[in-house]
């Protein structure tokens, strides 16, 4: 990790201080302009439904007409709706919009015959529904967490949409999927694919400072050239080896490892002498450990130490843990009502706990940690092995590397873990997969980017932004080698082309947010310091590598990204855009003052906006809702046990008899409510429901009994749980003694008998026996109490 820019490499360098690439002054109104999305070239309706009600969570329902095509479901409102946030993608509005490759999981509410016209609960479909079955509402819920209603009971072609949904949801051949490589000229064919040649591994090489003359360590392998190419290698057509291995040790490698991933190198540290390599599982058989040997003892020799490498083996079952963990964050963030919110918002930090994703996160942070100790403190080379090679070891390699190296040219099988083609269905019959048939590997090394990103801030030339930006192109199938599981199939498929530049598939209004502005005041404060112009490949703030976090409780869910569509889960003006916000009209005040002209404002934001900005608007109301005791919970960051026990006793002091007369006012007055308001409050969200009590005078506590309303005072109340407030006149000298419950000393003679009773269900602890008490001392009624011990 000698560079941290590498994380993400952006050709174009989004508007940091030193690119100079916005101006000084910007049109707010021109950055929000809602430009006409049309179709793409050869996308064609294939199902429409008209007068429907289209909304998406927590946002009102729309009347319009829906369209499906081969590419996406498009909702067009007879009133559009304007939003204070700026277009994003070039291709598909945010609002209107569903890219069908982004549809996780599909529901559909069929009429019943019995049902008289009602729609019936959602099932989750996967098969194509009869056409004599109608369908009523359609819920798609999405990979990106956004949830979709469509309201069918007006319209008629209910049934033909969903199974058309349905078909174009599950993508097919590369060749007949229109949107891949329909953002570039001739859907890329002409596109130079990224590592795949020997100048773009001759240049790497020599950006992490390793010789390539004729007394190199390394030997770039044209594997197509010296016929060691097997079939579903996914390696790219050149691979970097150790110069000491022969034609004959590199085959018997490539016949011993799974699916032909022997051992390649893909990085060293350029300060040192550790370098890393990656491959598959190896077999089992008598040649293993005389191949293993030869592995190591060439690594070794291209150590300057003569240092044998260390193996770090992989999980095997990452993959199938890793789809299982998706479903439950899912299930969990898909969130589509205010009713599921505030449900959820209970002991919500276990329920984000039991999902197993922060876990597998958190796995791949220790396996990054472990490598960096090896590479760094020990400075030896390590050999990350995994089951097949594609993607935990990837994940941890890419924490140090370029992202189209590791994830691309490396042969990472997008289109199978996440796009769910027809071959993944072959190929992984044996492991158990997720119900949404999703493996997103790649959302948790964007993941792992992010949390890295939190912690190392100033580190980063980037936004998190970018990070959400790759993860919702993923998504699209606009990109080839995005949708392709290696370049083989890019060659195959004439289509080609990677996710950079940007802006080819983002509006400026978007790109503008790209940039990291911690980053850039950083650079820009020495520059003023030093007197001198800002320099992007200043060392003020590189360092050679950054240590992953291993700890639980470091590792946070990705909110930005998870819950960005959740408009009560976001706050309005606040965040982490408001922080930025705020350190960019310093940083151009401090600009002002030195007369310094580097400094261009990074942030256009409206007055009043969302900390999910610009993926979601400010809530503006929220439904009101009545709350029970039940209801009000702290943060589950307490104790449960400690939390329960706490109310319980609150509750056991609230239905304390009142003796003598003795005022309640202490225990229930106007700031004890307050209290509780403000506790639910904090449960529920900002805008939370008040608690509505009866007033003081008429009554205080728990109780479920029924008040004397008689104008005529009685001499005692019908429980002492709930005393009665009444103001009565003081015309008593003393205070007021009940009389004390007396026990009649007649005995019934007509008393039955009861039989005898088991010996088995007798109890056998004294403490289980029912027992009434009647307390003769101090009592303020004559009311018998049951109590169970």
């Amino acid at each position: 990790m000698s560079s941290f820019t590498s994380f993400v490499d952006y050709v174009e360098k989004p508007h940091v201080a030193a690119t100079n690439q916005i101006p000084a002054t910007s049109d707010m109104g021109a950055s929000k302009e809602k430009k006409t999305i049309d179709l793409l070239p050869n996308e064609i309706g294939s199902s429409s439904c008209d007068d429907v009600s289209f909304s998406m969570q927590f946002g009102e329902s729309e009347q319009g007409k829906v369209i499906c095509t081969k590419v996406r479901l498009r909702f067009i409102p007879i009133i559009l709706k304007e939003r204070d946030v700026p277009q994003r993608s070039k291709f598909f509005d945010d609002f209107y919009d569903v890219p069908l490759t982004a549809i996780a999981k599909m529901e559909v509410a069929l009429v019943r015959g019995g049902s008289r016209g009602k729609p019936d609960k959602f099932h989750r479909i996967e098969y194509s529904i009869s056409s004599m079955e109608t369908a009523s509402v359609i819920r798609l819920t999405l990979k990106d967490m956004r949830v979709v209603t469509i309201d069918l009971r007006r319209s008629q072609n209910g049934t033909h949409l969903a199974n058309q949904i349905l078909f174009f949801s599950k993508s097919g051949p590369i060749e007949k999927m229109t949107q891949v490589g329909a953002a570039m000229e001739d859907r890329g064919q002409k596109a130079k694919m990224p590592y795949n040649g020997y100048d773009a591994w001759h240049a790497e090489l020599q950006r992490c400072q390793q010789k390539t003359d004729s007394s190199s360590k390394w030997n770039i392998l044209a594997l197509h050239k010296d016929g060691l190419n097997p079939p579903g290698q996914g390696y790219p057509l050149y691979v970097v080896v150790c110069n000491i291995l022969s034609r004959q040790d590199l085959d018997r490698q490539m016949r011993h490892f799974k699916h032909g991933r022997f051992p390649i190198w893909v990085w060293s540290r350029a300060n040192g002498n550790g370098s890393l390599f990656i491959s598959a599982d190896h077999e089992h058989n008598v040649a293993t450990s005389e191949i293993l040997a030869k592995v190591q003892d060439s690594i070794a020799r291209c150590h300057p130490e003569g240092e044998k490498p260390h193996i770090l083996k992989l999980d095997s079952g990452f993959v199938a843990r890793i789809g299982k963990a998706f479903d439950n964050l899912l299930s969990l963030c898909a969130i589509d009502s205010y009713e599921q919110y505030v449900s959820r918002q209970r002991s919500w930090s276990t329920k984000v706990h039991r999902t197993g994703w922060l876990h597998a996160v958190q796995s791949c942070l220790e396996v990054t940690h472990e490598t960096v100790r090896w590479l760094i403190d020990r400075d030896r080379s390590v050999i990350l092995q995994e089951e097949d090679g594609k993607d935990l070891s990837i994940v941890v390699a890419s924490l140090h590397q370029l992202i189209e190296k590791m994830w691309i040219a490396l042969g990472h099988p997008f289109g199978e873990r996440l796009l769910s083609t027809e071959q993944e269905k072959k190929q992984l019959t044996k492991m158990p997969s997720s119900k949404t048939g999703i493996n997103p590997t790649w959302l948790l090394f964007l993941d792992c980017i992010a949390q890295l990103h939190r912690i190392y801030t100033f580190e980063f030339t980037f936004s998190p932004h970018v990070l959400i930006a790759l993860w919702d192109l993923s998504l699209t199938g606009m990109v080839p080698s995005m949708t392709c599981n290696n370049l083989q199939e890019q060659l195959v498929a004439h289509v080609g082309g990677g996710p950079f530049p940007l802006d080819r598939y983002y509006e400026k209004s978007y790109l503008k947010m790209f940039g990291n502005v911690w980053h850039d005041s950083a650079l820009f404060i020495e520059s003023i310091k030093k007197n001198q112009p800002i320099s992007p490949h200043s060392k003020f703030l590189r360092c050679e590598s950054i240590r992953p976090p291993t700890e639980f409780c470091d590792i946070h869910l990705w909110s930005d990204c998870y819950l960005r569509w959740i408009l009560p889960a976001n706050g309005k003006n606040s965040g982490n855009l408001s922080d930025e916000q705020a350190l960019d009209e310093k940083m151009i005040e401090m600009a002002k003052k030195w007369r310094s002209t580097e400094w261009k404002k990074h942030l256009e934001l409206p007055e009043e906006y969302s900390s999910a900005y610009p993926y979601s608007i400010p809530e503006i109301s929220r439904p009101i809702m009545e709350l029970n005791d039940s209801d009000m919970r702290r943060p589950d960051d307490l104790d449960s046990i400690s939390l329960d026990s706490t109310f319980n006793n609150s509750i056991s002091f609230t239905q304390t008899p009142v003796r003598n007369n003795a005022t309640t006012e202490p225990i229930f007055d106007q700031s004890t409510l307050e209290r509780r308001n403000r506790k639910a409050a904090e449960t529920i969200g900002s805008e939370s429901p008040v608690i509505v009590m009866r007033p003081k005078e008429q009554i205080v506590g728990f109780s479920k009994y029924a008040f004397d309303e008689t104008p005529s005072r009685r001499q005692h109340s019908k429980t002492i749980e709930t005393p009665i407030l009444d103001s009565f006149p003081a015309k008593y000298e003393h205070a007021y003694q009940p009389t004390p419950a007396r026990r009649s000393n007649t005995v019934r003679s007509d008393r039955p008998i009861p039989p005898p009773r088991p010996a088995g269900l007798t109890p056998s602890r004294p403490e289980a026996i029912l027992r009434v008490h009647i307390d003769h001392h101090d009592d303020t009624s004559p009311t018998t109490r049951v109590t169970r011990f």
